[in-house]
């Protein structure tokens, strides 16, 4: 295993994401947030294991995509960075965010707990959609392979 391909969440993990984590001892957990205080609560809690990418980051309520700094191109290559680590890990903990649903675009055996909803024992309708798009993007991209590879042969 990766160390880079472990456990990875949203801005608010609940208890039974802290169980997860707490029954996977010594896992290394990726964390991809917009929220500078949300990584270092991860900090706090579960020390070094906890790995994060080098993106731009505010405190507060407001987003990094929400400042006007000049700094779009950084700011998109950053969650794009963070989505494609994210798709790389063995497990994901996610809150509503695309970030995390395409990771799964990225990686269709990706295994997921989404924290809105089964982490406090809502619906998993969400989830199950999530999975359906995936599937569906997967045939598109086999169909798309499989178009390439007839037009190679030519």
């Amino acid at each position: 295993m990766s160390p880079l391909t472990q456990k990875a969440f949203g801005p608010t993990i609940h208890d039974d994401g802290h169980a997860y984590i707490d029954a996977h001892g010594s896992c290394k957990i990726f964390a991809a947030s917009d929220q500078e205080q949300f990584i270092d609560r991860l900090k706090r809690r579960y020390g070094d294991r906890v790995l994060s990418y080098e993106a731009i980051r505010t405190r507060g309520k407001r987003n990094p995509f929400e400042l006007e700094d000049g700094k779009g191109y950084r700011k998109g290559e950053d969650v794009l960075i963070d989505c494609l680590l994210l798709s790389k890990c063995d497990y994901l903990l996610k809150c509503t965010s695309a970030v995390g649903e395409f990771a799964m675009y990225f990686n269709p055996d990706l295994e997921c707990i989404d924290m809105n909803h089964q982490g406090r024992g809502g619906s998993k309708l969400a989830l199950w959609a999530v999975r359906k798009k995936q599937e569906a993007y997967g045939r598109y991209l086999d169909r798309k392979r499989k178009a390439f590879e007839r037009s190679d042969k030519k």
